[in-house]
């Protein structure tokens, strides 16, 4: 229940009341459950987490060639920015004032990171150039998909990031 408010408005503006009234319980019951804001927040990015698609190098399995590990790596993390979009709008705006989302959002672009760095690897003896590590970090970031999927439709921003990507790798 905490989560769909949270997707619904900002984390710092959603009450204990209001989640206790959607939930069906008491307030008292919300605080007994969480005992704090923190641990609440931590709980519905544990829950958004549990339904959103797994980012792992799995999704390398497979695939030799750097084109195809650099396409299987945008659309796994393009899914998953998808499938918690309503969510990180907020996370993402409230990042600044809510220590708690800035640190979330800051392990989840280490996370990309070191996928990137996976990704491109093969294509670069081992160790891809910084510059192609922070393009692709910049272009993979949550703020770059809602954008290019608001312009150009999902599908579309996904096939132009992963040419980006592909044409800078090839001029290495």
């Amino acid at each position: 229940m905490a989560v769909e408010l949270f997707s619904e408005a900002s984390s710092r503006s959603v009450t204990s009341a209001q989640i206790a009234r959607r939930a069906g319980v008491a307030v008292a019951t919300v605080h007994n459950h969480f005992g704090s804001r923190p641990a609440l927040l931590a709980a519905c990015r544990a829950h958004l987490e549990s339904l959103a698609p797994t980012l792992e190098s799995g999704i390398f399995a497979g695939q030799d060639r750097l084109a195809d590990r650099l396409a299987a790596l945008v659309q796994a993390v393009f899914a998953r920015h998808a499938s918690t979009a309503a969510a990180m709008r907020w996370a993402t705006a409230e990042a600044m004032t809510v220590p708690d989302l800035g640190a979330y959002l800051e392990g989840a672009r280490a996370e990309r990171v070191r996928l990137i760095v996976q990704a491109m690897a093969p294509g670069f003896d081992g160790s891809p150039p910084a510059s192609m590590i922070a393009l692709a970090a910049a272009l993979l970031d949550f703020p770059a998909w809602s954008s290019l999927a608001d312009d150009l439709g999902a599908p579309e921003a996904e096939d132009a990031v992963v040419s980006a990507l592909t044409t800078l790798a090839r001029r290495r």
